[in-house]
């Protein structure tokens, strides 16, 4: 920011090119300082553009015929206010969301009369103008075209290039003239309106509605400007081009830039400078401008893409493609993406991490360790050699220094500043201060050559300790050295980290025997038991508030108030085996391992220390970010270092990772969310309209989509279609739902979703729907039914009526005819004389109580009368009446207590 300012203060005080290539670096911040009297910066690592540690771009996607681009040669980028990113190619438009490319051609459109995309505009609303090469103008919107072309009154049908003006005036660079599209009609210029020459090759229009055109005018002057409907010729200052322009832009600083085959030129108050090669571009056939929402020009050559910086090489390489760059547009989440001549698409991303390797000038991409020392120097070992990083560049230290072995296993700074080298093949330790001023350091050995030592620290007291891969501790109190080994009490003889208990003593981790305490002499041993994950040991750091934390093969630990919390993979950290702590100051502790460089919230740990919490959050950074290797160092130390700047500066296999934990972006940009498709019963539905679906099977697919090109694939989703989904339904990174046999009724979808930084559009994109239904299901249907059961109801009830009553009458004359039964019992009734049966109806003898039974509800029962008595039993009758006889008022012995007859 501070060397931007400058640069543009410079070019507003009208020095020219000269001045301005000249600025960069320490020169311009000691003007920015002389302008607001702020000081220089106090630490001795270089800005990080001079020391190439900027973020760099990547290239994190391409996309060519075989992904779903209409055709490999790409002519035009554009991303348009809906988030969508357009792409013309020989073969036609395609629409593209970061995952999916929508094609749009002469197969899906038949309006679109040529595939050659040659330019782009946007339209009003959700349009989009195409200006194809040989086929007109074409104006799509929801997926409809409608094109214009000569016989509609375009000057020509082929078109090179198309621009909108502030009143929405569309202006159309023909091969035979320039025409404008307003209100339906079209106005043309041609050579016989002024213009040198009627190809019209590139077009800028100004805010006030002027339009700049360059054409294949011989003889150098080819730019014009139409200004009120008349064409003026412009004369152009030396250096002019001479070769064809292709590109006009008006950068906000006001200047005018003409991209030609024959280098950049930059046209401003009156005086025009020309870019080519010398000045850092990749070639000097420029065929694309682009200036971004941080006001930086990018400019797309024949072999690549390059950035405008400023200095004495004003532009920076970011991408060599070796092949015609066609076009470059940074999008509104920065990414950068650059159109090829036959190779597609590409996407290119600055990452959060910069890697210096061997080609910066490390002496080797195997980093081990990285160390500040006090003076501000960064000194860098590798598996080839030591290095320091001063004045924006390396110098390195080998075997002629005095360092007899190359493979740099440890660093540390003494008191005295002196550094201290560890090496696979001994210790070595410079003659004076690492940083004294103009001298080359020389190193001598130290102690058994054969030792590998691994780590060094410096005490609070001063002595330094050095842990070695197998032989244990060497305490050096100035020259003299003292060794702690497994009979002293050491639990292992592969010393992994050092680091102060903050009391006087030390920590000593080691590879198998967990983690010692050396307190006044003696070791004390912790281990799993004591609650660390692992007893192999991989690194140490006592935070400020002196805690002390210890990363573990299996796991990270923290030691506080006498007693040890675990964290492993299940709560939340991201790789169990880290090699190397680093602090940001900010509270976030950062960390290397096998996958990649992570971070962790200490609060986060904490709690989960303290109960509050269960888990915790990792945040993960890869080769995405920036990182040339995922593998951090192993067993080398110290193998993280923040510097006094607060940047922070990992050791890799792949180089040494350096980052600005200040800056770390954060995509606040809310994804725009988009139906794409929606289909109900098999037909097709317009997206952004209200869908009235006739009866039939109303099965559901909808298809939409979130415009977020940073990391596509972590973009979620969640949807419902409220009056049927009781609750939002997540779909993770699914971008279609699908309803099976909704019911008949109203409803509404709507989708939302979030970018990869979790930030949500919470009003996403919806579409109001009314399903018809069937005959049978409707309200009438229901109604006629209800009637109908009524109907039947009161049929059904007269029926029964019906059948009650002559269920009635029949009863009613079984009545009659059981009382002219009992009528007949009442008349004459032919018994026997001798035995008193009696005759029925049919002529036979029945018993006098079965007929009667038969013939009435009367039931029998035997007793005996008194005749029968005296007659039968004469004795007993007397006594029995005798026995029996009542006093006054007293009832009678009843027939039933007489014996019974036989």
């Amino acid at each position: 920011m501070a060397l931007s300012l400058a640069r543009d203060l410079l070019y507003r005080s009208g020095m020219g090119k000269t001045a301005h290539q000249r600025l960069t670096g320490w020169p311009a911040l000691l003007v920015l300082g002389a302008l607001s009297g702020a000081p220089a910066p106090a630490s001795s690592l270089p800005p990080g553009d001079v020391v190439g540690t900027a973020p760099r771009w990547r290239l994190r996607g391409a996309w060519r015929q075989a992904d779903g681009l209409p055709q490999d040669s790409v002519l035009a980028v554009l991303q348009t206010k809906d988030g969508y990113l357009w792409v013309g190619t020989r073969g036609g438009v395609a629409r593209f969301d970061g995952v999916r490319f929508t094609t749009f051609d002469d197969r899906d459109l038949a309006q679109l009369r040529e595939n050659e995309a040659w330019s782009l505009a946007e339209g009003d609303g959700a349009s989009l103008w195409i200006g194809s090469y040989g086929g007109g103008i074409t104006r799509l919107e929801n997926g409809r075209a409608t094109t214009f072309t000569a016989r509609d009154g375009l000057v020509n049908d082929f078109v090179r290039v198309v621009a909108r003006d502030p009143s929405g005036a569309l202006w159309i660079g023909t091969d035979h003239g320039l025409s404008r599209f307003a209100d339906g009609r079209f106005t043309s210029y041609t050579t016989e309106d002024g213009l040198a020459d009627d190809t019209v090759r590139a077009l800028h229009v100004e805010g006030s509605g002027d339009v700049w055109v360059a054409t294949n005018a011989p003889g150098g002057q080819p730019l014009h400007r139409v200004r009120g409907g008349r064409v003026e010729a412009v004369a152009l200052p030396e250096p002019r081009p001479t070769a064809p322009v292709d590109k006009l832009l008006r950068d906000h600083q006001g200047a005018l830039w003409l991209a030609s085959q024959d280098g950049l030129f930059r046209w401003a108050e009156g005086t025009m400078s020309r870019f080519d090669t010398d000045d850092g571009l990749s070639a000097n056939v420029v065929r694309d401008l682009h200036e971004d929402f941080e006001h930086r020009l990018w400019v797309a050559t024949d072999l690549g893409v390059d950035l405008f910086t400023g200095g004495a090489r004003p532009f920076r390489s970011v991408a060599r493609a070796g092949t015609d760059c066609t076009a470059v547009v940074r999008d509104r989440e920065g990414s950068l993406w650059v159109g090829h001549r036959g190779r597609g698409l590409e996407r290119y991303q600055a990452g959060l991490f910069t890697t210096l390797t061997s080609a910066d000038g490390l002496p080797d991409s195997d980093v081990t360790s990285v160390l500040e020392d006090s003076r501000g120097s960064l000194w860098v070992g590798t598996a080839r050699g030591l290095a320091v990083l001063r004045d924006g560049g390396f110098d390195r230290y080998s075997a002629a220094d005095g360092l007899t072995s190359n493979r740099v296993g440890a660093l540390a700074e003494d008191r005295e500043g002196r550094l201290w080298v560890g090496t696979e093949a001994g210790l070595f330790r410079s003659s004076s201060p690492g940083s004294c001023p103009g001298c080359r350091l020389r190193f001598r050995a130290l102690g058994d050559p054969r030792a590998f030592v691994r780590v060094i620290h410096t005490d609070a007291r001063g002595d330094v300790w050095v842990g070695t891969n197998l032989d244990g501790l060497v305490r050096y109190r100035g020259d003299a050295a003292r060794a702690y080994t497994v009979a002293d009490g050491l639990s292992h003889g592969a010393v992994r980290a050092i680091g102060d208990d903050g009391a006087g003593g030390l920590w000593i981790g080691t590879k198998g025997g967990g983690l010692d305490r050396l307190r006044d002499g003696r070791f004390t041993r912790y281990g799993e038991k004591d609650g660390l994950p692992s007893e192999s040991v991989q690194a140490l750091y006592r935070d400020p508030e002196g805690v002390v934390w210890i990363a573990t093969r299996r796991g990270l630990a923290r030691f506080a108030d006498g007693r040890f919390t675990a964290y492993t993979t299940r709560d939340g950290l991201y790789a169990s085996h880290a090699y190397a702590f680093v602090e940001d100051g900010r509270g976030e502790l950062w960390m290397t391992s096998g996958k990649g460089v992570f971070r962790v919230a200490k609060r986060t740990l904490e709690q989960v220390a303290e109960g509050k919490a269960r888990s915790f959050v990792s945040t993960p950074y890869g080769r995405e970010h920036g990182l040339d290797s995922t593998m951090g160092a192993v067993g080398r130390h110290p193998a993280a270092a923040r510097t006094r700047d607060g940047r922070l500066w990992f050791a890799t296999i792949g180089g040494l990772a350096v980052v600005d934990p200040a800056r770390l972006p954060v995509n606040e940009i809310v994804p725009p969310v988009h139906l794409e498709a929606v289909r109900v019963g098999g037909r097709d539905y317009p997206p952004g309209e209200a869908v009235d679906a006739p009866a039939g099977r109303h099965d559901l697919v909808i298809r939409y989509t979130a415009l977020s090109f940073l990391a596509p694939e972590k973009v979620r989703f969640r949807y419902r279609l409220e009056g049927f989904d009781r609750e939002w339904v997540e779909a993770d990174t699914r971008r279609t739902a699908y309803y099976t046999n909704v019911p008949p009724g109203r409803y509404r979808f709507q989708v939302l979703a979030s970018n990869n930084d979790d930030v949500w559009n919470t009003a996403g994109a919806a579409v109001e729907m009314r399903l018809a239904p069937r005959f049978h299901q409707t309200g009438w249907f229901y109604l006629a039914g209800a009637f109908a059961l009524a109907l039947a109801g009161a049929a059904t009830q007269r029926v029964r009526v019906r059948q009650l009553e002559a269920r009635e009458r029949q009863l009613a004359a079984r009545v009659e005819e059981a009382l002219a039964d009992l009528k007949v019992l009442r008349g004459l009734l032919p018994i026997c004389s001798a035995c008193k049966k009696i005759r029925d109806d049919q002529g036979y003898w029945n018993q006098m109580e079965a007929y009667i039974h038969d013939h009435s509800e009367a039931q029998f029962t035997h007793g005996i009368c008194p005749d029968c008595a005296d007659r039968l039993y004469p004795r007993q009758a007397r006594r029995l009446e005798r026995r029996t006889s009542p006093a006054a008022g007293e009832p009678t012995t009843p027939p039933e207590a007489l014996p019974r007859p036989g």
